[in-house]
């Protein structure tokens, strides 16, 4: 089932992070971005984007602009790439 806690644990899994710490309102760290990226197009339709800011203390527009700096990366870094296509194995798994 794709949701967002499903996310959370695999990239906390993953990663070896904290929870907090990827949720933390003002970390910026590559994790919590994938998290936004993946939550945003993963779970589209399921959440509002309300309901993603209020989770991830963030903004609309901090969720859009998370996911689009994330897309700009990860067009310009493949070793990112095959990390976020490595989330989405897990979460096919996951189902």
């Amino acid at each position: 089932m794709r949701n967002l806690e499903d996310l959370i644990k695999i990239i906390v899994e993953e990663y070896k992070v904290e929870e907090n710490f990827i949720l933390k309102k003002h970390s910026r760290c590559i994790e919590r971005q994938m998290l936004i990226y993946l939550v945003s197009t993963l779970c589209r339709g399921r959440y509002t984007l309300t309901e993603l800011g209020n989770r991830l203390e963030l903004s609309l527009g901090g969720i859009c602009r998370s996911r689009y700096n994330i897309q700009n990366k990860i067009k310009k870094d493949p070793v990112l790439r095959k990390k976020i296509d490595r989330i989405k194995k897990l979460l096919v798994k996951a189902d």
